[in-house]
């Protein structure tokens, strides 16, 4: 006890006091001024800057605090093209995102940052999803756009028949699962989901032609989490007042199974778009306030459990409402939209905990979360860019939203 009270002296850090005690024991370490590297200089030639256990990230591109990691909590920029980077997806350390030129829709290509920060080309498409081996993204063809399914190992190359539709959504991974929504040709409003299992190469339908339910309403926006895929859908809510659409989010469990509901709406009370399942628990938006009135409705991200149906809500119902952006472990991304700029805020959805992970005057959005991994689109640079951060260290105190300790 001596030694940990000792080590924690003049205000130390508690991980830096444990670590210092463990050194202790050895007779490494003085507990005020942190451990100096056997190889290192000392005194003055060592200057303030050098890595020292105990001390925090400096956003140097050093290990400033010897953790084996550089510039964690820093925003750190992914890509310096002069086109822009958007639609980031994010998993296993990889990242994939499309790129296409500025203010431009263009002809876009899918890049991919591998985990040794290696960067390529790997398909002309847009709005790429990666899961595991494979990345999945919209691609022309000329047939008409055709979902695509690309193997990175081997770049093995599947494309899916939508030559029913005129339009069709961008894609979602689970995985063994590949998810679109698609408007059949010649409707207005008829959109339907569509599951492929990748191991079994084929539709998982039980509907004739491919749907994994035949209603002439609007199925969107699928996101897909082991063997369930969860979707939107109106079947409840097609055309009611002032032919507005209300939806419920359905489950989707495989062959043979009928989706049915895991999250109903409420008489004044509608829900958005889905944003991300994973671990069970799915992020979207709730809304509040009478659906016949031109009034402005109040609204908040919540995070839904599937199995218990309880919900978590980021605190109350506001006009000027947090929209949802990604979700992992817990964890959402929200995006704070006031005029002219927008912000990245962290939410705990279990502790309630929020950061605000950016405050440059500028627009950050389109955020990406895979458990510590952050990555969103940033358009300080006068065109979008990807940018990163490492959340691994925030319980350290490593957070430095725009690189400069504060």
């Amino acid at each position: 006890m001596f030694l940990l009270s000792y080590a924690m002296k003049n205000g130390e850090r508690p991980l830096f006091a444990l670590r210092c005690l463990a050194l202790l024991l050895i007779g490494a370490c003085d507990c005020g001024g942190g451990v100096i590297p056997e190889d290192a200089s000392s005194g003055a030639d060592a200057g303030v800057d050098a890595p020292m256990l105990g001390r925090s990230e400096q956003c140097n591109g050093a290990d400033d605090d010897l953790d084996g990691k550089e510039d964690e909590g820093c925003p750190i920029r992914l890509t310096e093209n002069p086109m822009d980077d958007i639609a980031p997806s994010v998993e296993g350390g990889r990242i994939a995102w499309m790129r296409r030129p500025v203010g431009m829709p263009g002809e876009a290509e899918i890049w991919l940052r591998e985990r040794d920060g290696s960067v390529r080309k790997i398909a002309d498409g847009s709005y790429p999803d990666l899961h595991g081996d494979f990345v999945a993204y919209l691609a022309r063809t000329d047939e008409g756009t055709r979902v695509h399914l690309l193997r990175l190992s081997t770049s093995e190359l599947r494309v899916m028949d939508t030559s029913d539709a005129d339009f069709v959504q961008a894609p979602s991974l689970g995985p063994d699962t590949l998810a679109w929504s698609q408007r059949l040709r010649g409707t207005e409003e008829d959109f339907e989901v569509r599951v492929y299992s990748i191991s079994e190469e084929r539709l998982m339908a039980p509907a004739p032609h491919g749907a994994i339910a035949e209603f002439p309403v609007i199925e969107s926006r699928p996101v897909g989490e082991e063997a369930r895929v969860l979707y939107r859908d109106d079947r409840f809510g097609h055309h009611t007042v002032g032919l507005l659409h209300f939806f419920d989010v359905f489950a989707f469990e495989g062959d043979g199974a009928e989706p049915s509901v895991v999250h109903a709406r409420g008489d004044d009370r509608l829900l958005g778009s889905l944003r991300d399942f994973d671990r069970g628990q799915f992020l979207t938006m709730e809304s509040f306030g009478p659906v016949d009135s031109m009034e402005p409705r109040t609204c908040r991200p919540i995070v839904v459990d599937v199995e218990s149906n309880e919900t978590m809500a980021f605190r109350e119902p506001s006009l000027d409402c947090f929209s949802a952006s990604a979700f992992s472990d817990g964890r959402a991304v929200l995006i704070e939209d006031p005029d002219g700029r927008s912000d990245l805020h962290l939410w705990d959805s279990v502790s309630g905990e929020v950061l605000q992970i950016t405050d440059h005057a500028r627009y950050s959005t389109s955020a990406e979360l895979e458990d510590d991994l952050l990555v969103w689109v940033d358009d300080r640079n006068d065109h979008y860019d990807l940018y990163m951060m490492d959340l691994s260290d925030l319980a350290e105190g490593d957070f430095l939203p725009e690189g400069i300790r504060r």
